[in-house]
């Protein structure tokens, strides 16, 4: 008996010293790569990172999964609520569960910045990849440059950083100001800026009050209010009153069905631009009494045929919970898991510290438009890059009860000549609101 537990050892101990250090990493004996959806699942937010994703991995696993040498993986998806809105506390519990009770072999998700620095530091904690879809901040890409090794595992696709995501409201802006000049003669607009106060958007407020002022407007108010109020009639009324033809808005919280809603019951005589995640839903019409009717500004992805695999996931993710897949989180989710797909196959690894070098490499072209990061040498490592040739996203307008997309319309932007030319069939004019029409030729 020693001497068959003699052999026995031995064999193991070869069999150990032999084995090629490149062999496929099982996540699990079922050959099933997990992945945990974080967000918070009781909001919009959370079902549109949820429902991308489940679209993508039934996609994947209908097609063979995930191929690593000689073994096939599937994806399964484990849902967990941040509660991110209400608690960045919570959110970091939620976030550790995922990797010590659940398992899970990556995180995607997130949507509140100030929620998701902290949940950073839990994925610095465990070395395990992170794929945001939402959170804006531009320093939560900033720290990877910052610290590399720390925070390399961190990559974004969707939301753009906010400096982006002002960029593209000065092209919502240019939109507004011409037609300011062709239909009312009017040269240089008045501009009231309103956004919420939170931290992502900070630098967009900030920068704007150097900016648009260059770009040949007159800002007349800045204004900040709560993501959850519930009256914005009293920053209305000092908006009218300063005489602002243009609100420029702000905000992913409640308020911002609120202040359409009241803009559209005073009728103010000001053209409504927002860059507010909850404009291009669905529901935003009925939670607005229709209030929204002539409201322009941020959509990720519209109806129209950005890339060949966009209108088939709109339609898709459209069937599936009668909503419109434009928060940026659903569609993001959905490209995330094939461009993961894609780094897995390339690296041969499931590792995390494999996976970082093999995405940073990525150029994919998904629903959302052609997928590549910022090198680890730029300012934003590991950022999805925004410009005509990659992630454009797009501007809606609600146009009595449909919406429309506006943006880009084919003009250069602010001089910049890579945007002329890019327009998505499909693409409609953008439209004034008839009461800012008829109360400014009044005022002439």
């Amino acid at each position: 008996m020693k001497r068959i537990s003699f052999l026995v050892g031995i064999a193991a101990f070869f069999a150990f010293l032999f084995t090629p250090w490149t062999a496929p990493f099982t996540v699990a004996e079922d050959n099933v790569i997990k992945i945990g959806v974080i967000g918070p699942m009781k909001f919009s937010h959370g079902i549109a990172t949820w429902t991308g994703a489940s679209i993508a991995a039934e996609e994947i696993n209908g097609h063979g999964g995930v191929t690593l040498g000689d073994r096939k993986y599937r994806i399964e998806l484990v849902k967990s609520d941040s509660n991110e809105y209400l608690s960045v506390t919570d959110a970091i519990s939620a976030m550790e569960k995922l990797i010590t009770v659940d398992k899970v072999n990556y995180i995607l998700g997130g949507f509140r910045s100030e929620a998701v620095f902290a949940m950073q530091e839990v994925m610095t904690d465990n070395k395990i990849l992170f794929m945001s879809v939402q959170a804006a901040h531009p320093k939560l890409c900033g720290r990877i440059a910052e610290d590399y090794d720390k925070y390399k595992y961190y990559f974004r696709i969707g939301s753009l950083n906010s400096v982006y995501l002002g960029e593209l409201s000065y092209a919502y802006l240019a939109l507004v100001k011409e037609a300011l000049k062709s239909v009312l003669g009017i040269e240089k607009p008045r501009v009231a800026i309103q956004y919420e106060k939170a931290v992502w958007a900070d630098p967009i407020v900030s920068t704007a009050q150097k900016r648009l002022p260059e770009l040949g407007f007159e800002i007349v108010r800045v204004g900040r209010n709560s993501a959850t109020a519930t009256d914005v009639t009293g920053d209305l009324s000092a908006i009218k009153a300063a005489d602002a033809q243009i609100i420029w808005s702000g905000g992913a919280g409640p308020v911002q069905n609120v202040l359409p809603k009241q803009w559209g019951e005073l009728e103010i005589p000001a053209a409504l631009v927002s860059i507010s995640s909850v404009l291009p839903e669905k529901k935003h019409w009925e939670a607005t009494g229709g209030g929204c009717n002539y409201e322009l500004g941020l959509c990720p992805v519209g109806r129209v045929a950005i890339t060949p695999k966009t209108i088939p996931f709109y339609d898709e993710f459209h069937k599936r919970i009668d909503d419109y897949p434009t928060t940026g989180g659903g569609i993001a989710a959905y490209d995330w898991l094939f461009v993961l797909r894609e780094a897995i196959e390339r690296a041969r690894s499931l590792k995390s510290d494999d996976l970082v070098p093999a995405l940073e490499k990525t150029d994919y072209t998904g629903a959302e438009g052609r997928i590549v990061f910022h090198p680890p040498q730029h300012k934003w490592p590991h950022d999805a890059i925004w410009g005509p040739e990659y992630i454009t996203y797009t501007g809606a307008q609600w146009q009595d009860q449909s919406l429309e997309i506006v943006w880009p319309d084919g003009r250069a932007l602010w001089g910049d000549e890579r945007w002329k030319g890019v327009k998505f069939e499909g693409t409609k004019p953008y439209k004034l609101p008839p009461r800012m029409i008829t109360y400014w030729k009044g005022k002439r």
